[in-house]
C-alpha cells in the first residue's frame, strides 16, 4: 500500500494530462481508484433506467446496478493498464459508492490523498482534511492543470 492515494474521474484516465501528473508526484507509485461517473450516467439513460443521487452517490435498480459495476470495472481495468495499483478495499468487489467519498472514507489510511478531475467542475471538501489536494486537469492535452487546496 502506497502513502499517497488518487482518486481521479474516470473522464481523465486516459488523458495524457492526467498521465503526465502522476509521473510527476513526488511519492511512487500512488494507490488509483477511478471513478466512472459520466459513463454510467450516460449508459442509465441509454437505457431508459431510472436513477437519483442519496448521500452515499447514485441509487439505481438492480439493472442499473450491474451497468454501474460494468464501467466501474472498465475504470479499475483503465488505471491497471497505467501499471498502477489499486488500493485493496475488498478485492474483487465494485464498491458502488461515490468515489469522491471513497477516497473520503480512505483518507486516515493515506499521507497524502489527491482528487484529480476535470477543470471547470466544482468539488467541496469538508473541512479538516488538510492533507487533501483537489487538482483540475484538461481533458485536451493542450491546456495544464490547476491545483487547489
Amino acid at each position: 500500500m502506497s502513502d499517497t492515494l488518487v482518486k481521479v474521474s474516470g473522464d481523465l484516465v486516459a488523458a495524457p494530462a492526467f498521465q503526465a501528473w502522476v509521473r510527476n508526484l513526488p511519492y511512487q507509485p500512488p494507490d488509483i481508484i477511478s471513478g466512472a461517473g459520466t459513463a454510467i450516467t450516460k449508459r442509465l439513460n441509454e437505457a431508459h433506467i431510472a436513477f437519483t443521487f442519496g448521500p452515499s452517490g447514485r441509487e439505481t435498480t438492480d439493472a442499473g446496478r450491474i451497468i454501474a459495476h460494468e464501467e466501474l470495472s472498465r475504470a479499475a481495468s483503465r488505471v491497471a493498464g497505467l501499471g498502477h495499483p489499486i488500493p485493496p478495499v475488498w478485492p474483487g468487489t465494485t464498491l458502488m459508492l461515490n468515489g469522491d467519498l471513497l477516497a473520503l472514507a480512505l483518507y486516515p489510511n493515506y499521507n497524502k490523498v489527491y482528487i484529480v478531475t476535470v477543470e471547470g467542475r466544482e468539488k467541496t471538501i469538508p473541512p479538516g482534511y488538510d492533507r487533501l489536494e483537489v487538482v483540475f486537469l484538461p481533458a485536451e492535452p493542450s491546456s495544464t492543470g490547476r491545483q487547489r487546496r
